[in-house]
Protein backbone atom coordinates (compact mmCIF):
# COMPACT_ATOMS: atom_id res chain seq x y z
CA UNK A 1 0.00 0.00 0.00
CA UNK A 2 1.64 3.20 -1.26
CA UNK A 3 1.27 6.95 0.03
CA UNK A 4 -1.24 7.52 -3.18
CA UNK A 5 -4.02 4.78 -2.01
CA UNK A 6 -7.15 6.48 -1.51
CA UNK A 7 -7.75 3.83 1.45
CA UNK A 8 -5.44 4.66 3.53
CA UNK A 9 -5.93 6.38 6.71
CA UNK A 10 -9.34 5.72 8.65
CA UNK A 11 -10.44 4.25 5.13
CA UNK A 12 -7.69 1.05 5.25
CA UNK A 13 -9.72 -1.22 7.29
CA UNK A 14 -13.00 -0.87 4.54
CA UNK A 15 -13.13 -4.73 3.33
CA UNK A 16 -12.51 -5.82 -0.68
CA UNK A 17 -16.85 -5.71 -0.73
CA UNK A 18 -16.79 -2.53 0.67
CA UNK A 19 -14.75 -0.78 -1.82
CA UNK A 20 -16.32 -2.61 -4.77
CA UNK A 21 -19.63 -1.38 -3.49
CA UNK A 22 -18.24 2.33 -3.02
CA UNK A 23 -16.42 1.77 -6.76
CA UNK A 24 -19.80 1.10 -8.08
CA UNK A 25 -21.63 4.52 -6.59
CA UNK A 26 -18.65 6.49 -7.75
CA UNK A 27 -19.34 5.08 -11.51
CA UNK A 28 -22.65 6.07 -11.35
CA UNK A 29 -21.83 9.46 -10.67
CA UNK A 30 -19.56 9.57 -13.15
CA UNK A 31 -21.85 8.67 -15.38
CA UNK A 32 -23.99 11.80 -14.38
CA UNK A 33 -20.96 14.21 -14.02
CA UNK A 34 -19.92 13.22 -17.97
CA UNK A 35 -20.52 15.97 -20.14
CA UNK A 36 -21.22 18.65 -17.70
CA UNK A 37 -19.55 21.99 -18.33
CA UNK A 38 -18.83 22.83 -14.33
CA UNK A 39 -18.12 20.22 -11.45
CA UNK A 40 -20.92 17.88 -9.99
CA UNK A 41 -22.36 19.53 -6.32
CA UNK A 42 -22.57 15.93 -4.30
CA UNK A 43 -24.01 16.03 -1.09
CA UNK A 44 -23.09 12.77 0.68
CA UNK A 45 -25.21 11.59 3.83
CA UNK A 46 -23.45 10.28 6.37
CA UNK A 47 -20.33 10.61 4.84
CA UNK A 48 -17.95 8.75 7.21
CA UNK A 49 -14.39 9.47 7.36
CA UNK A 50 -14.84 10.75 3.57
CA UNK A 51 -14.03 7.85 1.34
CA UNK A 52 -15.89 8.95 -1.37
CA UNK A 53 -14.82 12.17 -1.68
CA UNK A 54 -10.90 10.24 -2.04
CA UNK A 55 -12.48 8.11 -5.02
CA UNK A 56 -14.12 11.31 -6.72
CA UNK A 57 -11.64 14.15 -6.09
CA UNK A 58 -10.81 16.08 -8.65
CA UNK A 59 -12.38 19.37 -10.47
CA UNK A 60 -15.44 17.21 -11.98
CA UNK A 61 -17.07 17.01 -8.46
CA UNK A 62 -17.19 19.42 -5.41
CA UNK A 63 -18.22 17.37 -2.32
CA UNK A 64 -19.44 18.09 0.39
CA UNK A 65 -20.72 16.26 3.99
CA UNK A 66 -23.16 15.92 6.70
CA UNK A 67 -22.10 13.54 9.34
CA UNK A 68 -23.23 12.53 13.00
CA UNK A 69 -19.40 11.68 14.21
CA UNK A 70 -17.59 14.46 14.80
CA UNK A 71 -14.57 12.64 14.62
CA UNK A 72 -15.49 11.08 11.38
CA UNK A 73 -16.45 14.54 10.38
CA UNK A 74 -12.86 15.64 10.85
CA UNK A 75 -11.39 13.08 8.92
CA UNK A 76 -13.31 13.78 6.10
CA UNK A 77 -12.97 17.56 5.83
CA UNK A 78 -9.47 16.84 4.49
CA UNK A 79 -11.52 15.24 1.26
CA UNK A 80 -14.79 17.77 1.20
CA UNK A 81 -15.54 21.13 0.68
CA UNK A 82 -17.76 21.39 3.98
CA UNK A 83 -18.98 19.00 6.21
CA UNK A 84 -21.65 19.65 8.82
CA UNK A 85 -22.03 17.96 12.51
CA UNK A 86 -25.43 16.63 13.17
CA UNK A 87 -28.26 14.45 13.52
CA UNK A 88 -28.97 13.58 9.91
CA UNK A 89 -32.81 13.77 10.68
CA UNK A 90 -32.80 17.38 11.94
CA UNK A 91 -32.98 20.07 9.33
CA UNK A 92 -29.98 20.21 7.32
CA UNK A 93 -27.66 23.62 7.02
CA UNK A 94 -27.97 23.79 3.46
CA UNK A 95 -30.07 25.67 0.70
CA UNK A 96 -32.94 24.13 -1.02
CA UNK A 97 -32.25 22.67 -4.14
CA UNK A 98 -28.58 23.39 -3.72
CA UNK A 99 -27.09 19.77 -4.87
CA UNK A 100 -27.13 17.83 -7.91
CA UNK A 101 -26.44 14.62 -6.33
CA UNK A 102 -27.00 13.17 -2.81
CA UNK A 103 -25.54 9.59 -1.64
CA UNK A 104 -26.97 7.81 0.96
CA UNK A 105 -24.34 5.11 1.27
CA UNK A 106 -25.29 2.07 4.26
CA UNK A 107 -27.44 5.07 5.63
CA UNK A 108 -31.09 3.94 6.02
CA UNK A 109 -31.00 0.98 7.44
CA UNK A 110 -29.56 2.84 10.50
CA UNK A 111 -32.01 5.65 10.62
CA UNK A 112 -35.49 5.23 12.38
CA UNK A 113 -37.29 8.32 11.30
CA UNK A 114 -35.93 7.41 7.71
CA UNK A 115 -39.26 9.67 6.41
CA UNK A 116 -37.05 12.95 8.35
CA UNK A 117 -34.03 11.91 6.25
CA UNK A 118 -35.67 11.66 2.60
CA UNK A 119 -37.68 15.23 3.06
CA UNK A 120 -34.51 16.60 3.37
CA UNK A 121 -32.91 14.94 0.58
CA UNK A 122 -35.49 16.05 -1.20
CA UNK A 123 -35.17 19.67 0.12
CA UNK A 124 -31.91 20.26 -0.81
CA UNK A 125 -31.63 18.37 -4.32
CA UNK A 126 -32.41 19.83 -7.54
CA UNK A 127 -35.52 18.79 -9.58
CA UNK A 128 -33.91 16.28 -11.91
CA UNK A 129 -30.91 15.81 -9.81
CA UNK A 130 -29.77 12.09 -8.71
CA UNK A 131 -29.80 10.28 -5.58
CA UNK A 132 -27.98 7.06 -5.25
CA UNK A 133 -28.59 4.55 -2.10
CA UNK A 134 -27.14 1.22 -0.86
CA UNK A 135 -28.59 -0.57 1.44
CA UNK A 136 -28.49 -4.68 2.33
CA UNK A 137 -31.14 -6.51 1.07
CA UNK A 138 -33.44 -8.01 3.26
CA UNK A 139 -34.90 -9.92 -0.20
CA UNK A 140 -31.14 -11.41 -0.48
CA UNK A 141 -31.86 -15.17 -1.35
CA UNK A 142 -29.37 -16.33 1.62
CA UNK A 143 -31.49 -14.13 4.01
CA UNK A 144 -35.09 -15.48 2.84
CA UNK A 145 -33.28 -18.88 2.93
CA UNK A 146 -32.86 -17.92 7.01
CA UNK A 147 -36.38 -16.61 7.33
CA UNK A 148 -37.66 -19.52 6.33
CA UNK A 149 -35.73 -21.49 9.12
CA UNK A 150 -36.64 -19.02 11.42
CA UNK A 151 -33.27 -17.83 11.53
CA UNK A 152 -31.92 -14.15 12.06
CA UNK A 153 -31.21 -12.41 9.07
CA UNK A 154 -27.43 -11.24 8.61
CA UNK A 155 -28.31 -7.38 8.62
CA UNK A 156 -30.06 -7.75 11.72
CA UNK A 157 -27.17 -9.22 13.67
CA UNK A 158 -25.61 -5.96 13.90
CA UNK A 159 -27.05 -4.04 16.60
CA UNK A 160 -26.93 -0.79 14.93
CA UNK A 161 -29.68 -1.77 11.85
CA UNK A 162 -32.78 -0.45 12.62
CA UNK A 163 -34.85 -1.70 9.39
CA UNK A 164 -34.70 -4.60 6.86
CA UNK A 165 -34.91 -2.85 2.77
CA UNK A 166 -35.96 -4.74 -0.26
CA UNK A 167 -35.95 -3.09 -3.71
CA UNK A 168 -39.75 -3.00 -3.99
CA UNK A 169 -40.08 -1.65 -0.38
CA UNK A 170 -37.17 0.94 -1.16
CA UNK A 171 -38.87 1.87 -4.52
CA UNK A 172 -41.88 2.49 -2.80
CA UNK A 173 -40.91 4.42 0.43
CA UNK A 174 -38.62 6.60 -2.17
CA UNK A 175 -41.38 6.70 -4.38
CA UNK A 176 -43.39 8.78 -1.41
CA UNK A 177 -40.25 11.65 -0.95
CA UNK A 178 -40.44 12.27 -4.55
CA UNK A 179 -37.88 10.15 -6.13
CA UNK A 180 -38.15 7.73 -9.01
CA UNK A 181 -35.66 4.54 -9.55
CA UNK A 182 -33.88 4.64 -13.09
CA UNK A 183 -31.49 1.82 -12.52
CA UNK A 184 -30.91 -0.95 -9.95
CA UNK A 185 -27.71 -3.46 -9.40
CA UNK A 186 -26.66 -5.52 -6.52
CA UNK A 187 -23.00 -5.98 -5.20
CA UNK A 188 -22.93 -10.12 -5.81
CA UNK A 189 -25.26 -12.30 -6.44
CA UNK A 190 -23.89 -15.57 -5.28
CA UNK A 191 -26.20 -17.86 -6.62
CA UNK A 192 -25.22 -21.44 -7.40
CA UNK A 193 -24.04 -21.91 -10.35
CA UNK A 194 -24.84 -18.57 -11.56
CA UNK A 195 -22.07 -16.56 -13.33
CA UNK A 196 -21.17 -13.54 -12.00
CA UNK A 197 -21.40 -10.75 -14.10
CA UNK A 198 -22.80 -7.11 -14.29
CA UNK A 199 -25.73 -8.10 -16.44
CA UNK A 200 -26.81 -10.59 -13.96
CA UNK A 201 -26.56 -7.94 -10.50
CA UNK A 202 -28.50 -5.56 -12.41
CA UNK A 203 -31.26 -8.15 -13.59
CA UNK A 204 -31.21 -10.03 -10.67
CA UNK A 205 -30.50 -6.95 -8.36
CA UNK A 206 -33.47 -7.62 -6.05
CA UNK A 207 -32.03 -11.40 -5.03
CA UNK A 208 -28.43 -9.98 -4.41
CA UNK A 209 -26.67 -9.33 -0.72
CA UNK A 210 -26.67 -5.09 -0.82
CA UNK A 211 -28.69 -3.07 -3.32
CA UNK A 212 -27.04 -0.18 -5.25
CA UNK A 213 -30.32 2.01 -6.40
CA UNK A 214 -30.06 5.38 -8.79
CA UNK A 215 -33.23 7.57 -8.28
CA UNK A 216 -34.18 10.64 -10.02
CA UNK A 217 -35.93 13.66 -7.91
CA UNK A 218 -39.62 14.48 -9.49
CA UNK A 219 -40.59 18.37 -9.97
CA UNK A 220 -42.33 19.87 -7.00
CA UNK A 221 -42.52 18.88 -3.43
CA UNK A 222 -43.87 15.28 -1.71
CA UNK A 223 -46.91 15.54 -0.38
CA UNK A 224 -45.24 13.67 2.78
CA UNK A 225 -42.78 16.52 3.18
CA UNK A 226 -44.89 19.62 3.11
CA UNK A 227 -44.68 21.67 6.64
Amino acid sequence: MTDQDPWRSRTEDYTAEERVRLDKCADLLRKVQSGRPGPLEVLDIGCGCGAMGQLLSGPQFRLSGIELDSRSADEARRHYAEVAVQDLTARWPFDDHRFDALLALAVLEHVVDYRALLCQAARVLKPGGCLIVEVPNLGYWKEVRKLLFRKQPHWLKQYDHVRGWTLGYLKVALAEHGFVAVHAECDRLNLPLVPASRWMERHLASWGRVLIVQLVKANGTPTSCRE
